[in-house]
């Protein structure tokens, strides 16, 4: 089975007061049911205003970033159907 990807959530001051508390939060609920997945704060992958995430999968990585609270929960959202679709094949392959 491939390793599963890497959640690496924005563990700046500025991003974690902007949203990444709220961000991480949502993603643990989301993603409660993928115990395999791990969240880990990192530092800020890019100047974002309410909090960013980047998703490793082995070499390659995508950074999302959320500008309003709003925008925070849609990208919780966005990470968990990649993740979860990452869940899929990796199940359906071993």
């Amino acid at each position: 089975m491939k390793r599963a990807p890497k959640l690496l959530v924005c563990g700046s001051k500025k991003c974690r007061k902007r949203g990444s508390l709220l961000l991480m939060a949502r993603l643990g609920e989301l993603l409660a049911d993928l115990p395999e997945l791990r969240l880990e704060p990192v530092g800020c992958q890019k100047r974002c205003q309410h909090g960013c995430v980047a998703v490793l999968e082995g070499k390659k990585t995508k950074v999302w970033e959320a500008c309003t609270p709003e925008d925070a929960l849609e990208l919780a959202e966005k990470v968990r159907k990649r993740l979860t679709k990452w869940h899929e094949v990796a199940c359906t392959s071993s």
